[in-house]
């Protein structure tokens, strides 16, 4: 059974300026609207600033094939756009080292995404070495086995910690 939540949205999206009830599958359906038309007007503003030789070189004119492709593949009723932190890597997940607790810090990068990309990013972070003098040039050796992916991914989905986490920053913002 869906949670019924009330929610006031900008009236540019919706048809009258009452407060709608959503449930949570309606939350993601907005939740997604916003993410694909705040990547498309991303595009629309990165090609009016862009000198054309670096709109080319960025191949900008292929992005919004790129921007609908994501749209349909993560827009079926088997994904699922939460809250995402986007920066998952390991300069930002702190262990106390006494009790093992586990903080996320750096949250500058969070907004509402597909959920499988903040898994996806994690683990690519992985082959990254932030303390070389090349931390673009990933390392896939030390991308994690499939016990450890799916460990983070059961984690990461179940965690009451996190959710409580995420619901208290939220309101507290």
């Amino acid at each position: 059974m869906d949670m019924q939540v009330r929610l006031r949205l900008p009236t540019s999206l919706v048809r009258s300026s009452s407060t709608p009830t959503c449930t949570q599958n309606d939350l993601a359906l907005l939740f997604a609207k916003i993410l694909w038309d705040r990547l498309r007007n991303w595009l629309k503003t990165a090609k009016g600033v862009c000198p054309s030789d670096e709109a080319k070189e960025f191949r900008l004119d292929s992005l919004e094939k790129e921007i609908t492709a994501l749209e349909s593949e993560f827009s079926g009723e088997d994904q699922c756009i939460g809250f995402c932190h986007n920066d998952l890597q390991y300069g930002n997940i702190m262990i106390d080292e006494e009790t093992k607790e586990l903080t996320i810090i750096d949250y500058e990068y969070s907004s509402f995404n597909p959920v499988a990309y903040d898994i996806a990013n994690h683990f690519c972070e992985m082959a990254a070495d932030y303390n070389s003098e090349e931390p673009h040039l990933l390392d896939y050796t030390k991308y994690p086995d499939f016990d450890e992916r799916k460990r983070f991914v059961q984690t990461y989905l179940i965690s009451p910690e996190l959710v409580a986490g995420l619901l208290k920053s939220y309101k507290e913002n």
